[in-house]
């Protein structure tokens, strides 16, 4: 007669505890690396929206030397009785940022105009008109990425003034960033906001929300205009700045921060505040001769 052996039956699944220890270690090792990995991405989102705007910086002051213009197409039957159109040349390109998280590339037009078919440029003092340049296409920033322009103040109070967008980096025909000063208007570019063929000069004095026109906030409200195929913006008078500031939207928003609700004096005081390693705010200079980053450093 044949002995048979048999070997006990082996299981091989977790058990409860396995399970609930597997889990807790899963858990612990997230909580654990979670601030960093936010802040490498933090990080990443910094150093490819510095290297976004200035490659479309860069793009902008190309376009401002290329020296073709638009006296060619001018329109000598636009413009008040009596004016003289005043044929400069062409001066200059800028790159203009947006509420929208673009950056759109813009260059001078002289046939730009207000709504009584006065040409800006004829203005006293003269005015800046800009519009989109054919064929190139908005350059978008990385998610969650929000831009301060650095601006000289134009109040006359002298100093620096942090300005929400839209503004403009803008370079004149000879490649050289123009920032002007409180009391001079050549700091100005001005952007027909809803593509009715009117430059509106009323100034930057009619305030509005700026989450109301950014797509990654809950409270935007959509102004695509279908005939144009293009976004609206807010303003048409924009000021031009000398730098920026990058900040993370969403950290921002962690620190109970509304650009609705929020007073200047709490938006300003985290923008320039440092979180040790990750400080809220990347400051970003530019050259006035060659348009490169002069200056790049964390706002202390």
């Amino acid at each position: 007669m044949v002995t048979v052996n048999r070997q006990p039956r082996r299981s091989w699944g977790f058990s409860v505890i396995e399970m609930v220890v597997v889990i807790a270690t899963i858990t612990l090792l997230v909580a654990i690396t979670f601030p960093a990995m936010s802040a490498m991405i933090r990080s990443n989102r910094r150093s490819a929206a510095v290297n976004t705007i200035g490659a479309a910086v860069a793009a902008a002051r190309a376009y401002s030397v290329r020296g073709i213009g638009f006296a060619e197409d001018l329109d000598t039957s636009v413009g008040a009785p009596g004016d003289q159109v005043s044929v400069d040349g062409y001066s200059g390109a800028a790159a203009l940022f947006t509420p929208m998280g673009e950056i759109r590339l813009v260059e001078n037009d002289q046939n730009a105009a207000d709504g009584s078919g006065n040409k800006l440029e004829i203005k006293t003092p003269p005015l800046n008109g800009y519009r989109d340049i054919d064929g190139v296409d908005y350059i978008t920033l990385p998610s969650g990425t929000g831009v301060v322009g650095i601006g000289r103040n134009a109040t006359g109070s002298g100093g620096l003034l942090l300005l929400t967008p839209p503004f403009a980096i803008r370079f004149n025909e000879h490649g050289h960033l123009i920032a002007g000063n409180a009391s001079s208007t050549d700091r100005l570019v001005y952007y027909d906001k809803d593509y009715d063929g009117d430059y509106t000069t009323v100034g930057r004095s009619s305030l509005y929300d700026v989450d109301g026109w950014d797509p990654e906030s809950g409270e935007y409200v959509d102004r695509w205009n279908d005939t144009n195929r293009k976004y609206e913006l807010p303003l048409e008078e924009i000021e031009t700045v000398i730098g920026v500031l990058i900040y993370s939207k969403y950290a921002f928003k962690d620190a109970g921060l509304n650009w609705g609700t929020s007073t200047a004096t709490q938006i300003n005081t985290w923008l320039k505040d440092t979180d040790g390693a990750n400080p809220n705010s990347r400051e970003l200079l530019f050259s006035r001769y060659t348009g490169n980053i002069a200056r790049e450093k964390h706002i202390q």
